[in-house]
């Protein structure tokens, strides 16, 4: 998926100059400059926006705590980080250059919005009314469980009329028949409509065999259903479960159909299967409905109603949502870790429409210098990379851009002679014994879809001690982001990785060959997609969690996990994503097969060394608010038992990304 990099190099002159490169980034944006200017200054006037209510909700729950007599919540000061007091007594591991300035780097996979809120398993509450979510998790949890109760059959002893199992498709849509004559497309799928009980469609919706995730995102942008519930929809929909509206839930359905898919009734046998689903899953809602709420284990609807729709906006199910999920969770690392660069990857340009957003982004800019691919061939999967100007004294970050070297290494960079020469050798060298060692090399230089050419920012800079410039010591650095995605599934007769060739491995090898030819030590923030297994993908290169540990060691690569031993290999004991899709949803060929992985790293090789860089795992937004006091005291990082749940599924109604974002002392 992505990488961010950082290069530090000890020179022999006395010079301190760092090099933060970026794969052909305009000198006109390295030259921006932005004023700086306080989140309240963003406000547009006479308006307040999410985000700034957001801001002043945080600032004033950061401002509470609990009298250790009475319980009572009092006010106090929030503790903010210094950014002169970090610099000034940086933390320091046992084996870190001690006259090297300390960089904070975050790095993290935003991930795009998941239009269903039910897509992926949830940890559930104590209780269905504990949290205000909590009946809605319930629901989805059981409209996950009645799946898979149809899909293993009627029970011993169970009365078939009510087996889900042995429903068919031709009774489910039945229904459409009474709306064939104002509705032609309605009348057209209930005649394809098969007698294939649910038992049979679901399985081979598990095998892959029925086009439903096909279907889906053909019609992608229906409005109307419940694998795409809204804080808009929700009540409303579920209501008419409720009442068991059938005739109604599919007028209003083919209406949402036919308004965005005008020629909709031409396609009517690809959208068969989507058909099936939906009435499927209105069904099992309409029984969780009359059951659940006879029992009251969800409440009456109207709680239900108000649960869903508070579930759906914390899941972040709408790109605005999302947006501001994001920058929540930025916001809060910002104000109280201070990063010297952020990483980030799977940026949706679209999301800046969002007032709210759009002021969070303009803040980040004051602060920190935006770097991004020149070549963005998909607007909703950016690449970016935020290193901390230097615009005061008290706000200074230890890197100052350079943008005469940072042209002068994207140049060498993109040259022939480096490509074919340096590169071809390096990756002869440590591919030598993969069949597919030559075509990873090609995939990386093509100038059609090589990821040294889309998928790299990076810049140059000079290095800073304690927030100013340090003329005493020779160093260099560097850092660059890029977008890793793993190979693509393996066709049938042709195994291939990502048309765009990149590979986790040949991105690292090549950026350290980069390093070790400006003589630079290197420091990378990445998002490598080094799944636990890959399968049948090996054969394009990419490498799994376990390969991936292994490369970058034998390649002298050092990685912000090594305080954790030898367990980091293992994705059951270690991992940054822990993601499994429910039954809830149209994938049902990934339902239930966990996804457990590490794939987000911040690397360093040359001057680094063992235990010198560290790093945490976050998916706790809320234990960055409050900094422990161990975090006061070294300036630097959160402890990870206060920031991180392993045991849980992401992304998760606090945190909306289904990786963690690292935070790493280099």
């Amino acid at each position: 998926m992505a990488a961010g990099e950082i290069w530090l190099q000890q020179r022999r002159s006395l010079r301190f100059k760092v090099l933060t490169l970026a794969t052909a980034v305009s000198p006109a944006l390295l030259a921006e400059r932005r004023s700086s200017r306080g989140f309240a200054s963003l406000r547009p006037e006479g308006r307040r926006t999410p985000l700034h209510q957001l801001e002043e909700l945080e600032l004033t729950r950061a401002r509470l705590k609990k009298c250790s007599a009475c319980g009572a919540r009092i006010l106090r000061r929030p503790k903010f980080l210094s950014l002169a007091d970090r610099y000034a007594s940086a933390w320091i591991g046992d084996n870190m250059d001690q006259e090297r300035a300390c960089l904070l780097v975050a790095q993290w996979n935003l991930a795009g919005v998941n239009h269903n809120a039910f897509e992926f398993e949830q940890p559930l509450p104590a209780s269905p009314g504990s949290v205000v979510e909590g009946p809605a998790l319930f629901f989805g949890h059981r409209m996950s469980c009645m799946v898979q109760e149809a899909i293993r059959g009627p029970a011993k002893g169970e009365d078939p009329k009510k087996a889900l199992g042995l429903l068919t498709a031709y009774h489910l849509l039945q229904p459409l028949s009474h709306l064939a004559v104002s509705y032609p497309f309605a009348g057209k799928l209930s005649k394809l409509a098969p007698r294939t009980t649910m038992q049979e469609f679901l399985q081979s919706c598990v095998d892959g065999n029925t086009g439903l995730s096909r279907a889906d995102l053909m019609f992608g942008k229906r409005t109307w259903s419940l694998m795409k519930l809204t804080a808009d929809n929700a009540g409303p929909l579920i209501r008419m479960c409720r009442s068991g509206d059938i005739v109604g839930f599919w007028k209003t359905w083919l209406d949402g159909i036919l308004g965005e898919y005008p020629e909709a009734s031409e396609k009517a046998e690809e959208a068969l299967a989507l058909v099936i689903a939906e009435a499927f899953f209105f069904h099992c809602a309409m029984q969780i409905c009359a059951s659940e709420m006879k029992e009251g284990t969800m409440g009456d609807i109207d709680r239900l109603a108000v649960s869903l729709a508070a579930h759906c906006t914390s899941m972040e199910v709408s790109p605005s949502a999302k947006a501001l999920g994001v920058a929540r969770v930025l916001h809060i690392a910002r104000r109280h870790y201070c990063p010297d660069v952020f990483s980030l990857q799977e940026f949706n340009s679209d999301w800046l429409l969002d007032p709210g957003f759009e002021a969070f982004w303009t803040s980040m800019q004051s602060e920190y210098d935006l770097i991004r691919p020149t070549i963005i061939r998909n607007p909703s999967m950016v690449t970016c990379l935020f290193i901390r100007k230097q615009n005061s004294d008290d706000t200074a970050g230890p890197l100052t851009m350079d943008s005469a070297l940072t042209l002068k290494a994207s140049s060498l960079l993109c040259s022939e002679n480096f490509r074919n020469e340096h590169l071809r050798k390096a990756f002869a060298s440590a591919f030598s014994l993969e069949r597919q060692g030559a075509v990873m090399l090609d995939r990386a230089i093509s100038n059609a879809t090589g990821f040294l050419d889309r998928k790299a920012a990076f810049a140059v800079c000079h290095v800073n001690r304690k927030g100013k410039a340090n003329k005493t010591k020779a160093a260099r650095a560097a850092a660059v982001t890029m977008k890793v995605p793993a190979g693509e599934k393996a066709k049938k007769g042709v195994a291939h990785a990502s048309s765009d060739g990149s590979d986790n491995r040949a991105t690292v090898l090549a950026f350290k060959t980069l390093a070790d030819l400006l003589n630079l030590d290197l420091l990378m923030a990445m998002d490598a997609n080094s799944a636990a297994d890959f399968g049948e993908r090996k054969a394009g290169g990419a490498a799994s969690q376990s390969e991936f540990f292994d490369f970058i060691h034998e390649i002298g690569v050092r990685h912000c996990y090594e305080h954790h031993g030898s367990k980091v290999t293992d994705p059951q004991t270690f991992h940054t994503v822990r993601k499994s899709r429910t039954f809830f949803q149209c994938q049902m060929k990934k339902a239930g097969k966990p996804d457990t992985s590490t794939k987000d790293f911040v690397l360093g090789a040359g001057g680094f060394t063992a235990g010198s860089i560290r790093g945490v795992r976050i998916n706790k937004p809320s234990g960055m608010s409050s900094p422990d006091e161990q975090a006061a005291r070294c300036n630097s990082l959160p402890s990870e038992d206060v920031v991180w749940r392993g045991d849980v599924c992401m992304p998760t109604i606090d945190f909306g990304s289904d990786h963690a974002l690292v935070l790493a002392v280099a």
